[in-house]
């Protein structure tokens, strides 16, 4: 029974000291958030791609990026609350819009993460750390 009390009692511990030490490791964590809606990353027929942007404050050294992708039949604007929390945490956040067809959804999905690496410096993004976040088929 002592065992399992100790062993209990360290993982909380360990718990416990996790959190605080991921919240010390936040890449400069900010209430302010900066945005733009609307940016054009790509056109298919005469119809733009869109994406919005999230992203703290300037800083002299570039800032890895998150690109959101939302699931089926939902838009952007349903990342919203996702990219807002990624941007006050110190990522600047792309929220992409997609094409809901096979394949174009994946070709989007490229097409979207070759515009940040290519504007990487308007934006303040290390092109190197770049990931990718979703749900449902946006997580796909």
């Amino acid at each position: 029974m002592t065992t399992w009390r100790t062993l209990l009692a360290l993982f909380l511990i360990l718990v416990l000291l996790g959190g605080w030490v991921r919240a010390a490791q936040a890449q400069d964590a900010t209430p302010d958030v900066e945005s733009q809606q609307g940016e054009v990353y790509g056109e298919v027929d005469g119809e733009p791609l869109l994406l919005d942007v999230y992203r703290p404050p300037a800083r002299d050294t570039p800032r890895p990026a998150v690109v959101l992708f939302p699931g089926w039949g939902a838009s952007r604007i349903s990342l919203i609350a996702q990219a807002l929390e990624l941007a006050r945490a110190g990522y600047v956040a792309f929220a992409v819009d997609y094409r809901w067809d096979w394949p174009e959804f994946i070709d989007d999905a490229q097409l979207a993460v070759r515009w940040v690496r290519a504007n990487a410096d308007g934006y303040g993004v290390d092109p190197e750390r770049i990931c990718a976040y979703g749900w449902s088929a946006g997580g796909q």
